[in-house]
């Protein structure tokens, strides 16, 4: 018999980093119609050193598909782990670039909530494939569910010393999973708010609340709005955190 041709070698099992990274900001339709029916791209080159980062994103954060826009970060981010990177934003100029988008979106959803009497010194943006990922399997499985699966965008306030835990951990339920640090009063969960200033005052002079994307699901069963603007998380697997802002007070 002829001797056979040689077989290509087979592709490999799961994503790169490398890969996985630039999906960071990807709507969260996209990301589950790749995790969830697509095969695997072939293997990426690991992530230079020097050249920018190219991340392929909406115009601003959102789960509708339309309107994509590809931006480029123009300082390289800091590489925290294997899943995370984080940019630091002080002051970004208009032209167009991922700083001044990222900064804008985060600038505008705190400041428009506290008026004028604050002031916004920085603000870093994490990328976080791990997160991201699982907030992907906890928004299929609302919609197999049959939850609703409508997010929205919710502050967190905490010392500082827990920040970058959560951004690059994700967050956890006080008394299961960390130590209960401010209460239970309306019972176990992630306590958010949709605006800072309840968030503020629990940063304990530290000066900074995270901005996170949180899937509601079945009101009373997978969170709860027990007052005002508050919203409690049953589960840390409903939220992305995704920016941390950085404020003073005017005086």
């Amino acid at each position: 018999q002829p001797p056979q041709p040689p077989q290509p070698p087979p592709q490999p099992s799961s994503f790169s980093f490398a890969s996985l990274t630039s999906l960071a900001f990807t709507p969260l339709s996209a990301l589950l119609q790749l995790f969830q029916t697509s095969p695997p791209p072939p293997p990426q080159p690991p992530l230079a050193p020097s050249p920018p980062i190219i991340s392929t994103r909406l115009t601003s954060p959102s789960t509708n598909t339309s309107n994509f826009a590809v931006q480029m970060w123009r300082t390289q981010p800091e590489i925290l782990d294997q899943h995370t990177r984080r940019v630091v934003i002080v002051a970004p100029d208009n032209t167009a670039s991922l700083e001044t988008t990222e900064y804008n979106f985060a600038f505008a959803q705190f400041v428009r909530l506290t008026g004028l009497r604050t002031q916004v010194t920085q603000i870093h943006v994490y990328e976080n494939t791990k997160l991201t990922r699982q907030f992907s399997r906890t928004h299929a499985l609302f919609r197999r569910q049959r939850k609703p699966s409508n997010s929205l965008w919710v502050f967190h306030g905490t010392a500082i010393q827990n920040v970058e835990s959560i951004m690059t951990n994700g967050f956890k339920v006080g008394g299961d999973e960390v130590p209960v640090a401010n209460g239970v009063a309306y019972g176990k969960g992630v306590y958010t708010a949709q605006g800072p200033h309840t968030p503020m005052k629990y940063s304990r002079g530290g000066g900074a609340v995270i901005l996170a994307m949180g899937l509601v699901g079945k009101a009373g069963t997978d969170s709860r709005t027990p007052q005002g603007d508050w919203v409690i998380f049953n589960s840390g697997v409903q939220l992305l955190p995704r920016y941390v802002v950085y404020f003073s007070f005017f005086v």
